[in-house]
């Protein structure tokens, strides 16, 4: 099985300061998430697809292990400039996300040798694009306060992670990132 690493060199699980429903860690699952219900026009909490770890705006991400990296940055995610790491663990082929990022910062091997990706979240693409090979420990981007992390206080900055089992136009199948990183602090 490959070897796994945190996604931060200091990974603590954020709580929430402010909102509808008091203080509460952001885990998986938990309904900390709020959508306004279509048909009563209120608003409804949602179950939340990952961690969120306290990192402040500009906090070095690292690849979790081996993989296959993409990104992409839409207007319609909620996740803004997010990198989706292909990896496998335990037979299965695994995505981590690493959402609401300030920029990608990445060095890809590629047939040409080491290959320096930069992308800002101000880049806008529909869909996920390739980008190439990292390893494990891999700086590969910068923790931002994109798509709608964006005008969060500054007690709240955090990197969105999670852990999906399927990859299309959008991530499905979210499984808990501990179940496969270990517990994390908070």
């Amino acid at each position: 099985m490959a070897q796994l690493y945190y996604p931060l060199l200091r990974n603590r699980i954020r709580q929430i300061i402010s909102g509808n429903y008091g203080p509460q860690k952001c885990r998986f699952g938990q309904g900390i998430r709020v959508q306004i219900n279509q048909k009563t026009k209120l608003p409804e909490p949602r179950n939340h697809n990952g961690i969120d770890l306290e990192a402040n705006e500009g906090t070095a991400v690292f690849s979790i292990t081996d993989g296959y990296l993409y990104w992409r940055n839409s207007r319609q995610s909620g996740f803004g400039l997010e990198l989706v790491l292909e990896f496998e663990y335990g037979g299965t082929t695994l995505y981590a996300q690493y959402a609401h990022l300030q920029s990608i910062s990445v060095a890809i091997q590629s047939e040409q040798g080491l290959v320096f990706y930069a992308g800002r979240d101000t880049d806008f693409c529909t869909g996920y694009r390739p980008l190439g090979s990292v390893m494990g420990r891999d700086m590969i981007g910068f923790t931002g306060s994109s798509g709608n992390a964006r005008g969060l206080p500054k007690i709240e900055e955090h990197l969105h992670f999670g852990i999906a089992k399927g990859m299309s136009e959008v991530l499905t199948g979210w499984i808990d990132p501990e179940q496969v990183l270990r517990r994390i602090p908070g």
